[in-house]
């Protein structure tokens, strides 16, 4: 059995928040637009997300949110699918917060993987680099990764990849697509 996996990073976020604190983070306009609009392309796309795991950090909650939302408008324009996609139920994992293992993605994936594949979707994850850069490559190349560079994953950008093997993620990764919004603020 395949399973399509998402890998969000964050819309582009400003640089400092009212507190100070890197949590608090929010999006920019241009961050928010590009969440939207990769809802809108995973909602068209021929593995919608069923679940969306995302870091309660403020510019991930803000990328989930808006990404919800681009998903909803696409299905409202694109009736012509039968039936048409439901919106992916969001939840929060502090094991994707900035500064966290790679490890804990992965736990993340295998936790979630299989309640995604029962209501008939992907999973997207929405976080932080450099846990996911380090998690595509772990998924790409094997733990360790293979001595090459690992991806870069830009913000607001989103990587789709297909597992053959959803019960062994790090034997049976592809990449298949990247998607990101290229527009300035």
């Amino acid at each position: 059995m395949n399973f399509v996996l998402h890998i969000l990073r964050h819309g582009k976020a400003e640089q400092d928040s009212p507190t100070g604190r890197d949590r608090d983070r929010a999006l920019k306009p241009r961050g928010e637009r590009q969440a939207l609009w990769i809802g809108e392309q995973l909602a068209r796309s021929d593995s919608p997300p069923s679940l969306l795991v995302s870091s309660p950090y403020t510019r991930a909650r803000q990328t989930s949110e808006h990404f919800l939302e681009g998903f909803r408008a696409a299905i409202d324009q694109w009736k012509s699918r039968n039936p048409p996609p439901t919106p992916p139920r969001l939840i929060f994992d502090d094991r994707l917060e900035v500064g966290e293992d790679v490890s804990h993605a992965l736990e993340v994936i295998t936790e979630n993987i299989r309640i995604a594949a029962d209501s008939r979707g992907s999973l997207c994850l929405v976080g932080h680099n450099p846990q996911l850069e380090l998690l595509i490559a772990a998924l790409i190349r094997g733990i360790p990764p293979a001595p090459s560079p690992h991806p870069e994953l830009r913000t607001g950008e989103c990587y789709t990849l297909t597992l053959d093997d959803p019960d062994h993620p790090l034997t049976s990764t592809r990449l298949v697509r990247a998607h990101r919004l290229d527009d300035d603020d």
